[in-house]
């Protein structure tokens, strides 16, 4: 029972099968006929004995062939349509159509596989699909012939309409007409003698018809050099105009560049001015700083104005062929501008530190002037044998009790400068004091320095000095470096002690040094400051002893004490 329910199945499944490659095979059968038919009617396109006539015909016979092929797209297009639906059913029964068969169905012509008509369509598929390849390349190339059969014959009818005497040919005067009726291109008699050599035989009087084509070849030839001709005049028209404008750019650059290198230049000058000199002296230095100065201010608006400039240039329309120049030098300008905007204030740090440097020589200066001045006046104190009091009314011409600018002047320039050189040299006291002090002693008066050494001692800048400032200027101190013993009298025999003196005790030197008639010493009459007992002193003993060297009158104190009113 089972066994006879199976062979139900194969046998339903046998009978759907066949009957699905029934409808295959004619579905194939009809995309057949349609592909052969297509095959047919293009082949009769390619090979129409009668030809066409136009484009028209052309498109009407080929749309006639193309609707075929759409036709028999369509029914191999359902062949594979239905092959993708019943493919799995068909393949279901037809594996069992060999199994059970009897006697009776023995002798019976076997159905075309499913493999061979699925083969059958493609073969159709490429049948068709090269049918209509081909279509599509004759009408091309049937198209083309067309076109240039049409080209041909208006060329022929043209070359009529220009050959007015029908000789066949074109003359020079019909080629020129031609040449200009055609092509809007006049050509002058050296070209057209130059054509006609080429292209026309010896005997012949013109061109003809079968050399049209050469001729339209040397017309483009010679319409090319024209325009060359033309092309060439507006490109030197553009680079004689880009040449002026790049000339004008070039001129508003160096515009700035010019200012910027003279920059450069005084920058460099600055550079010398501002170096450091040893022997320099405060007023030289001065001198250069104040050059130095007004040069910067110079250098200062200049790059400022270069600046602006500049901005200008960066804001300026420049034509596209000069952008790259423009872009390429203003930038070099900015950095250029840039460097010497460092460099400037390198500069100004440098005239800063020039002037400072002046004024500490300056200072310096004035010290050595000072020093020299205090020597000269105790040298002529020392020869007139005056008290700081009686100097100061020496200088004081006038008698007013005051020291003005012009007495001290004069006093310096007759009675100190003129006698330096006609005067023995006398020992240097004040030399003591400058050699413990790692200073030069002999340093010269100079006219011009003393009006600087009178502002200084004017320290309330009354224009005069009192008789109070003129002798603390001139004071003199003295400080003990071996003990040694203040006496009543100059004379050493006849002075008694007065007062013992201790290692660096001060003394205000109020006479002297004056020599000592029996020993032959240099003495001088002292207060000593530490309890103002006043008396004689020995500078130096007749054994080379020192006893006392200058020292300044500045004082520090160096323990806690009081200040008060009275001695």
């Amino acid at each position: 029972e089972k066994r006879q329910e199976e062979e139900k199945r194969f046998k339903e499944a046998q009978e759907v099968a066949a009957k699905l490659l029934s409808e295959l095979e004619e579905l194939i059968k009809t995309a057949e006929t349609a592909a052969a038919s297509l095959r047919e009617e293009a082949t009769a396109f390619a090979t129409d004995p009668a030809g066409f006539k136009s484009m028209n015909e052309i498109g009407i016979a080929a749309k006639t062939v193309e609707a075929t092929g759409s036709e028999a797209r369509k029914k191999i297009e359902a062949c594979s349509t239905f092959l993708a639906s019943s493919s799995e059913r068909i393949q279901a029964g037809s594996r069992k159509l060999g199994v059970g068969r009897n006697k009776e169905t023995a002798d019976t012509p076997a159905k075309p596989s499913l493999t061979e008509l699925r083969q059958r369509t493609v073969a159709s598929t490429h049948l068709v699909e090269k049918a209509l390849h081909e279509l599509r390349s004759k009408q091309q190339s049937i198209e083309k012939k067309l076109e240039a059969e049409s080209v041909m014959q208006k060329r022929e009818a043209t070359f009529r309409k220009y050959d007015k005497d029908k000789d066949g040919v074109l003359n020079r005067k019909e080629a020129m007409l031609y040449v200009k009726g055609e092509f809007n291109f006049a050509l002058d008699e050296t070209a057209i003698d130059k054509i006609f050599k080429v292209i026309v035989e010896n005997g012949v009087n013109g061109v003809k018809g079968e050399d049209i084509q050469r001729l339209l070849t040397a017309v483009g030839i010679a319409r090319e050099r024209e325009r060359d001709k033309v092309r060439r005049e507006q490109r030197l028209e553009r680079e004689s105009k880009t040449a002026e404008l790049r000339a004008e750019l070039v001129r508003y650059l160096q515009e700035v560049a010019g200012p910027v290198k003279a920059v450069a230049e005084t920058l460099v000058e600055v550079a010398v001015k501002l170096k450091p000199r040893i022997e320099a002296s405060s007023t030289m230095m001065l001198e250069q700083a104040a050059a130095a100065d007004d040069m910067l201010s110079k250098v200062r608006e200049s790059l400022a104005e270069c600046r602006e400039q500049l901005q200008g240039l960066n804001g300026r329309e420049v034509e596209q062929s000069l952008r790259s120049f423009h872009r390429k030098e203003t930038r070099q300008l900015e950095r250029s501008i840039t460097g010497l905007e460092g460099r400037l204030k390198d500069s100004l740090t440098s005239l800063k530190k020039l002037r400072g440097e002046a004024k500490k020589i300056a200072t310096k200066e004035l010290m050595q002037v000072q020093t020299a001045a205090i020597h000269a006046l105790r040298c002529y104190q020392r020869t007139k044998g005056l008290s700081n009091d009686a100097l100061f009314a020496a200088i004081d011409t006038k008698k007013d009790g005051s020291i003005d600018e012009a007495e001290f002047l004069a006093f310096f320039s007759k009675e100190i400068q003129s006698k330096e050189s006609a005067e023995p040299a006398e020992k240097d006291v004040d030399g003591a004091r400058n050699i413990e002090q790692g200073k030069d002693s002999k340093v010269a008066l100079v006219n011009s320095d003393l009006p600087k050494l009178f502002t200084y001692l004017d320290e309330e800048g009354s224009k005069s000095l009192t008789q109070e400032a003129f002798v603390r200027f001139v004071k003199s101190y003295m400080k003990v470096v071996k003990d040694t013993v203040m006496s009543s009298d100059c004379n050493v025999k006849d002075g008694k002690a007065v007062k013992r003196l201790d290692v660096n005790e001060v003394v205000e030197v109020l006479e002297g040094p004056t020599k000592e008639g029996s020993i032959g010493v240099e003495r001088v009459r002292a207060k000593a400051m530490s309890d103002g007992v006043e008396g004689w002193l020995t500078l130096e003993g007749n054994q080379g002893s020192v006893f006392l060297v200058e020292c300044s009158g500045l004082f520090r104190v160096v323990k806690e004490t009081i200040l008060t009113d009275s001695f």
